[in-house]
């Protein structure tokens, strides 16, 4: 599949957020190219919020959908310090 500008971002997003940027076999191949595209080339790159902000959102949805898995991951990942979490987790459940 020809790598996009769009997908390039992207990737380049996904390795700064998880270390790694996407390959073969993650989801399947058109999956993977509309989330790299859209989630991480588009959303997780525009402008008006920084990639902490970003992350807290993401914590606090995955919080309120009570994905534990996923909410493990992005604690695990996320540019939000141990103490701002357990503040936003108290402010979710408040």
């Amino acid at each position: 599949m020809p790598r996009s500008e769009r997908y390039e971002k992207g990737a380049a997003k996904m390795k700064e957020l998880f270390g790694a940027e996407p390959r073969p076999g993650m989801l399947q191949e058109d999956f993977l190219q509309i989330t790299v595209e859209n989630l991480f080339g588009d959303i997780w790159n525009r402008p008006g919020l920084e990639l902490k902000e970003r992350s807290m959102i993401t914590v606090a949805a995955l919080t309120v959908l009570a994905r534990e898995r996923e909410l493990k991951r992005s604690r695990g990942e996320s540019r939000v310090s141990q103490s701002g979490i357990r503040s936003l987790s108290a402010e979710t459940f408040a």
